[in-house]
């Protein structure tokens, strides 16, 4: 599971939205590596799978290492949210940062990213 920090070969930085509406197609396994959860607290099993899909993601393509702690949060809060320990606000920052990382379908139309398919 292991990088050390630094860029993700082939990430973007900058602006998370495509305001020219050119469609920025994804690979479906990008093979980057997934970069080492922060160590701030005892991670779950759960959590550490948590981390690795998202970063093994097609939307991970786009993100830089600048991402890792806002990801461990959203791992934190949605694991925290399952199980009813999340307040309104914290339920705010999980919606947004799935909006913000291109992680729900709508937010990839927004960004104009599309998942590339075998066929």
């Amino acid at each position: 599971m292991s990088n050390a920090m630094g860029t993700r070969p082939g990430a973007h930085r900058g602006p998370y939205s495509n305001r020219d509406r050119e469609v920025i197609t994804l690979p479906a396994a990008h093979g980057l590596p997934v970069p080492e959860i922060p160590p701030v607290k005892e991670w779950s099993p759960y959590e550490l799978s948590l981390w690795a899909t998202y970063w093994e993601s097609p939307q991970a393509s786009q993100w830089g290492d600048d991402l890792v702690p806002a990801v461990a949060s959203l791992v934190a809060y949605q694991v925290s949210q399952m199980t009813g320990g999340t307040s309104a606000h914290e339920n705010k920052f999980v919606a947004d940062m799935i909006e913000a990382l291109g992680i729900s379908p709508q937010a990839q139309k927004r960004l104009g990213w599309k998942v590339q398919t075998d066929g």
